[in-house]
C-alpha cells in the first residue's frame, strides 16, 4: 500500500507481496458529462487507451474520470463484477488505499491552522508514556515527518502478525501499536531521507485524533467528508453503498479479500467513487470558503524537498518534480486507484479499479499522459496461449538463483505457479512454449531446454535486468 500501492522489490529478484489479476469483458463504456455536451478529445483519447485492455481480457473493470474547466467526464469500462454484464460508472465503490492518506494530510494542515498542534511538535507530545517513540540521536520524530513519510520509521509495525495474510491490518488494534512503538528503531535521521511508511501515515491519524479529543472517523466526517458532501468516501459502508461496491480479485479470476483496518485506518482505510474524488479534487483546486477550504488549500504546501529534487511531499500529496502537479495512489489486495491534480491548469484525473494487474496500471498511466498533454506510453497486452500437459509439465521444479534464493515451480489447473524464497506463490501464464509471463508486473521466464528439450534452467526478465538460475536435479 504504497505511493504508487505497487508490488516491492528486493535484490533484483521479482517480490510479490500479494496475488493480482486481471480479467474482462468487453462492454461499451458508459459515460456521465457535466452540461457542457458531448465527451472531449481527450475523453475520446482515453476511450480509445482502454480498449485494448478491455477485448485484451485483462481486467474486469475500471472507471476513469476527468475534471477540466467546463467539463466533468466519468467513463465506466468492463463489468463491475465478473459475469455480471453490469458496467461500472461514477457511482460504483471502490477501495482507494493510501489514497486516505491525502486526507489525513488535510486534516493535519486543518488542525495546525486551529492551532491544536504544530508542524514541529514532536510526535511523543500526543503518545502515552508507555508509547513513546525512542528518540534518534539527531532529535525526535515530529508531526511534519509522518506526513512526508521522513519520520525514518520502518514501513510497517514489527509487531504486526495478521489472522488473516488476506486482510493484514483487520486485526491490528491500538494496543498492538502501543505496544510496538517503544520497540521501534528509526531507519533514518528523522526529516532527511524520504521512506514511505504505513505505520507513520496510520500513526499520524492517531496522533490527530488524540489531539482533538475525537475519533478519526468524527475528525474526518466532521471536518471534510460532511462540508464537501462526500457521502460516499466512507470507512465503513451502509448496505445501500455496499450494493454499488465493485468486489476485488486475484491473479485466478476469484475474488479476493477487502481490507478492513483498526488503528491503521488513516493508512488506507477510505472506500469512495469517481464522483466523490472529483468532489474532492475540485475543492482541492477550488478551495472553498470556511475552515475546510482553508485546510484543503494549506495541505498543498510542499513539507520535504528531497536532496535530488525529485521527491516533493505536502501533506500526503506527493508532488511531480518541475510541474504543478500532485497525486497520490492507492493499492489494496484487490483494487487499484489514483488521484491527480494539476493546479496551474485546474484539471484532476482519477482512475479506480477492482482488477489491478499491469495492462491496467499501465493504462492509469497513459491516461495521465494524456492529461498532461505528454507522449502517451505504449501499453502492449500480454495474450496467454495453452500448452499441452506434457509440455507444461516439463518445467515444474526448483531453480536456484544462488545460496539463499530459489523459485519453485509447480502445477496448477491448466498452467504454472512460481514461488519465490519467503514470498507466496504467483500464476504466470504462457505466451510461448518457453515463456511465461506475469500478470501483476512486467517481468517474465524463459526456461532454458537442453538437446533433449528437458529445462535446464530458467532466466527472469524484469526491470531491464536478466537474472538466470539454474535448475536443481
Amino acid at each position: 500500500m504504497g505511493p504508487g500501492g505497487f508490488p516491492c522489490y528486493m535484490s533484483g529478484m521479482l517480490y510479490l507481496t500479494m496475488r493480482y489479476h486481471v480479467v474482462a469483458i468487453l462492454l461499451a463504456a458508459t459515460a456521465c458529462q457535466s452540461p457542457g455536451g458531448a465527451p472531449s478529445s481527450r475523453a475520446n483519447s482515453i476511450r480509445n487507451l482502454a480498449g485494448p485492455v478491455v477485448e485484451g481480457e485483462v481486467a474486469v473493470g475500471f472507471v476513469v474520470g476527468t475534471l477540466s474547466e467546463g467539463e466533468n467526464w466519468v467513463g465506466g469500462f468492463g463489468e463491475t463484477r465478473l459475469g455480471s454484464q453490469e458496467a461500472p460508472g461514477a457511482q460504483t465503490l471502490y477501495e482507494i488505499g493510501s489514497i486516505t492518506k491525502v486526507f489525513t494530510g488535510v486534516l493535519l494542515a486543518g488542525a495546525v491552522l486551529r492551532g491544536e498542534v504544530d508542524l514541529e511538535d514532536p510526535v511523543n507530545r500526543f503518545l502515552p508514556a508507555e508509547a513513546q517513540i525512542p528518540d534518534h540521536a539527531s532529535g525526535p520524530v515530529r508531526l511534519w515527518h509522518l506526513t512526508t513519510h521522513t519520520s525514518g520509521l520502518p514501513r510497517m509495525p514489527g509487531n504486526i502478525k495478521p489472522a488473516n495474510a488476506a486482510d493484514p491490518y483487520a486485526d491490528y488494534s491500538e494496543a498492538d501499536l502501543f505496544a510496538a512503538l517503544p520497540k521501534v528503531k528509526t531507519l533514518s535521521p528523522p526529516g532527511e531521507k524520504y521512506a514511505y511508511s504505513n505505520l507513520g501515515g496510520g500513526l499520524l491519524g492517531v496522533v490527530l485524533a488524540r489531539a482533538t479529543g475525537q475519533t478519526y472517523g468524527e475528525l474526518l466526517r466532521k471536518r471534510i467528508l460532511d462540508p464537501l458532501e462526500l457521502r460516499d468516501t466512507r470507512m465503513a459502508l451502509d448496505d445501500g453503498q455496499r450494493a454499488r461496491l465493485a468486489p476485488p480479485y486475484d491473479a485466478d479470476r476469484s475474488p479476493a479479500s477487502e481490507w478492513h483496518f483498526d488503528v491503521l485506518a488513516p493508512a488506507g482505510a477510505l472506500r469512495s467513487s469517481a464522483d466523490d474524488l472529483l468532489r474532492f479534487a475540485q475543492a482541492m483546486l477550488n478551495p472553498p470558503k470556511g475552515r475546510v477550504g482553508d485546510a484543503l488549500r494549506k495541505s498543498r504546501d510542499e513539507l520535504f524537498v528531497g536532496p535530488d529534487g525529485k521527491v516533493i511531499v505536502a501533506f500526503g500529496w506527493h508532488k511531480h518534480p518541475n510541474e504543478s502537479v500532485i497525486a497520490h495512489d492507492g493499492r489494496t489486495l484487490g483494487y487499484s486507484a489514483s488521484l491527480t491534480l494539476d493546479l496551474e491548469h485546474n484539471e484532476a484525473l482519477v482512475f479506480l479499479t477492482n482488477s489491478p494487474g499491469r495492462e491496467v496500471g499501465v493504462l492509469a498511466a497513459q491516461a495521465l499522459d494524456v492529461m498532461l498533454e505528454k507522449e502517451v506510453r505504449p501499453n502492449p497486452i500480454r495474450v496467454e496461449i495453452h500448452l499441452s500437459d506434457a509440455v507444461i509439465d516439463r518445467y515444474v521444479g526448483t531453480y536456484r538463483f544462488g545460496a539463499f534464493q530459489e523459485l519453485v515451480v509447480s502445477r496448477r489447473a491448466g498452467g504454472l505457479l512460481a514461488q519465490m524464497t519467503f514470498q507466496g506463490a504467483a500464476p504466470v501464464y504462457a505466451s510461448g512454449e518457453r515463456e511465461f509471463f506475469y500478470r501483476a508486473v512486467d517481468a517474465r521466464l524463459v526456461f532454458e531446454l537442453d538437446e533433449d528439450q528437458r529445462p535446464t534452467g530458467l532466466a527472469l526478465h524484469q526491470n531491464g535486468q536478466v537474472l538466470r538460475a539454474q535448475r536443481k536435479k
